[in-house]
């Protein structure tokens, strides 16, 4: 009888990794920062960043960051396969008057569009626009993801004190949810510093709370409402709402007369943003998810200010199922901003 063949034991297969988009990163335009020297705040105007931190175009991290074979470098290293890169908003832009507030837009849309342009197949980008001109904010809006090809915008947390739900800024809601436009709201520092200048509490606190503000004026002054289908992204996940919610709901049942616009408890509002998972801590980042739902999270990690394992902190949670990792890691991202991978 012949002797059976010994079959040969089936080879290891090291399960591919997700892809990976990283949606909160910053670049350098220097043209941004030539036009933001003509810029004077009045004192009126001054945030506890003043005119001593032009987080555009001053900071040793950003500039270093952005150069394209450094940063390749270190997506490569780190497994990032792309990146949604902007302008990092400074105070002093919504500062400037509405004609220099387009011009500087301009020159940080364009200064994006030609980063995008070199390596396009791992980055893509997002714009500015002059909010303290709506009208003007439309009109860049539309260039920036018409002939420029962005995918968006970011947006700083207020407006010269002006919260985003003001109904002012609703021509430029309704156009952005128009053109499909993701929106990332980024902090300005904090406009009522006093408490915050030591210890760096101005980011670790201030910049939460203000990201907390504008979702809840876009949540109270009706925006969420009115423009349902607005993509609107938060960094940081969300400041503190999504922790603290109840609170905010607590006050919705027992003061009617402090509900705004807002038709239903702002807690069920957080399915409408999307965040990123610039939170630092694994077991908030899956509390987040538990909150928002794994198709509103995706990576952020605010590179080059911030070098941490952002994707380590997604892909060692033991809570968060492989198919919301994936999720998380680049398939919202691509739904949202339409990237083809």
């Amino acid at each position: 009888m012949a002797l059976a063949k010994k079959r040969k034991a089936p080879a290891k297969v090291r399960p591919a990794k997700s892809f990976v988009i990283d949606v909160h990163t910053h670049i350098h335009v220097p043209a941004v920062s030539e036009l933001l020297d003509k810029v004077k705040p009045s004192a009126k105007d001054r945030t506890f960043f003043g005119t001593d931190n032009r987080a555009t175009g001053g900071s040793g991290p950003l500039l270093a960051g952005t150069d394209p074979k450094r940063r390749l470098r270190h997506m490569d290293k780190t497994g990032v396969d792309m990146q949604v890169v902007s302008v990092n908003g400074s105070p002093p832009f919504y500062w400037a008057d509405a004609a220099l507030g387009a011009k500087i837009s301009r020159a940080a849309n364009e200064g994006v569009a030609g980063y995008v342009a070199a390596k396009p197949d791992r980055f893509v980008g997002l714009g500015m626009v002059p909010l303290q001109s709506p009208a003007r904010a439309i009109k860049e809006l539309e260039y920036a993801m018409g002939p420029l090809g962005l995918k968006g915008v970011i947006g700083l947390s207020n407006v010269r004190g002006a919260d985003l739900g003001d109904p002012k800024f609703w021509p430029f809601w309704a156009k952005a949810e128009e053109l499909g436009a993701a929106v990332l709201i980024h902090p300005l520092g904090f406009t009522h510093p006093d408490r915050m200048k030591k210890f760096r509490i101005y980011n670790t606190v201030g910049q939460p709370l203000e990201e907390t503000l504008a979702m809840l004026s876009l949540i109270h002054e009706g925006v969420m409402d009115k423009f349902p289908k607005v993509k609107i992204v938060v960094g940081h996940g969300g400041g503190y709402l999504p922790y603290y919610a109840g609170r905010s709901d607590s006050t919705y049942h027992h003061h009617p007369g402090m509900r705004g616009e807002a038709k239903r408890p702002p807690s069920e509002y957080l399915k409408q943003f999307y965040f990123d998972s610039c939170v630092f801590d694994r077991s908030m980042t899956e509390f987040l998810v538990g909150k928002a739902g794994a198709g509103h999270v995706m990576l952020g990690t605010d590179y080059p200010f911030r070098i941490w394992d952002g994707i380590g902190t997604v892909r060692g949670s033991r809570v968060l199922s492989k198919e919301s990792k994936d999720k998380i890691l680049w398939k919202n991202a691509a739904q949202l901003m339409n990237i083809r991978v």
